[in-house]
């Protein structure tokens, strides 16, 4: 088990990747474990067997968006009759893909909640009673 893990950061230790926002930044395997294992919690999902599927389809240059599609494919891969909590592993990671489209697109994160409501006041989106 943990030389696979190895063998993972091992082969993407050179790649970087594109964010949404359009960065680049060094690929942290730590954070793609870390959203695995939130999206596979309290299911019968094994989080190491979608990270071994998805090592095949890490390049240089991948897009964050690019690297979330994936991991939604390789969970639906995994999905059969015998297995089928894989589907609610993709579907909890196209959330985390549509929050983070959200994220991205108000500029905001939703964890901070005064300063986001403050930025909706001071934007006129929010009424300033509120």
């Amino acid at each position: 088990m943990q030389a696979s893990s190895t063998l993972f950061e091992d082969s993407t230790t050179d790649i970087h990747v594109v964010r949404r926002d359009g960065s680049t930044t060094p690929l942290e395997i730590n954070k793609i474990r870390t959203v695995v294992n939130w999206a596979c919690c309290g299911l019968s999902a094994n989080s190491i067997a979608l990270e071994a599927h998805l090592t095949t389809r890490l390049r240089p240059g991948i897009t964050t968006r690019e690297i979330q599609d994936n991991l939604i494919r390789c969970a639906l891969d995994l999905c059969s009759p015998e297995e089928p909590d894989w589907r609610y592993v993709a579907g909890r990671l196209h959330i985390w893909s549509l929050w983070k489209d959200t994220k991205v697109s108000r500029g905001y994160q939703y964890g901070q909640y005064t300063r986001t409501v403050h930025s909706k006041v001071l934007s006129e989106q929010y009424d300033r009673r509120i």
